[in-house]
């Protein structure tokens, strides 16, 4: 009963859960989070996270900009050197995150590096999980730092979705990916101003937030993934 009162109350929202800021070293100077969230809202985004490579501080705590949520994220580097986002419900959930693995968090981080070694894929999930986040495997048609280009497939580690990059919107069919049984993403990865808004995902929630989020992936129903 509980379930079709909320299908009822659902409509379908454009996400993107894959966007850069000036803390990430190789991201376009324009990127300042608040030009990002300016930009975001412009394109009609309804929700959005902030990953930056191996360090936390965009979006410090979750919060809405005249109906955009924005939610703080990371792109996480592993030993098989593949990238993994990790999306956050709070500002203190990223931070443990952060010192588990030795990313460096907070404010005027674009020069800091990590400390310690990568974790594995499989911990870098359970460290997600553990502080309630997560987990979703970044751009995996990539063949430099994506799953199927690095490992030849999606392996079985609990990951919460698999993201498209915006080429591989064109070059993967989306129907091969189904046998992993987990929901399809594209992310637009956007290290510049102008790439915003260039592909997203459509899902159905109550509302923009990351419990909503949360209940949406472990549905896994009703994603698209759409270029504009």
């Amino acid at each position: 009963r509980a379930r079709i009162a909320r299908r009822y109350a659902v409509k379908s929202l454009a996400l993107d859960l894959h966007l850069h800021s000036t803390l990430s070293p190789c991201a376009d100077p324009s990127m300042d989070p608040r030009a990002v969230v300016r930009r975001a809202k412009d394109c009609g985004l309804s929700l959005i996270a902030f990953c930056d490579h191996d360090r936390i501080g965009a979006a410090q705590e979750p919060f809405s900009v005249d109906g955009l949520a924005v939610l703080q994220g990371v792109e996480i580097t592993t030993l098989e050197k593949t990238h993994l986002l990790g999306i956050f419900p709070h500002w203190e959930a990223a931070v443990a995150l952060a010192r588990e693995l030795g990313l460096p968090h907070g404010k005027n981080t674009e020069r800091a590096h990590r400390k310690g070694n990568y974790p594995t894929l499989p911990e870098a999930v359970r460290v997600i999980h553990n502080v309630g986040g997560l987990a979703i495997a970044a751009h995996v048609d990539r063949p430099s730092s994506g799953l199927l280009g690095k490992v030849g497939c999606i392996p079985n580690v609990g990951l919460d979705a698999i993201e498209l990059s915006a080429s591989g919107l064109y070059r993967i069919d989306t129907l091969h990916l189904a046998q992993y049984g987990l929901p399809v993403l594209v992310g637009s990865d956007s290290h510049d101003l102008s790439e915003i808004g260039s592909v997203y995902c459509t899902a159905s929630l109550r509302s923009a937030c990351f419990e909503e989020l949360a209940q949406a992936l472990r549905e896994a129903s009703d994603w698209r993934c759409h270029s504009a």
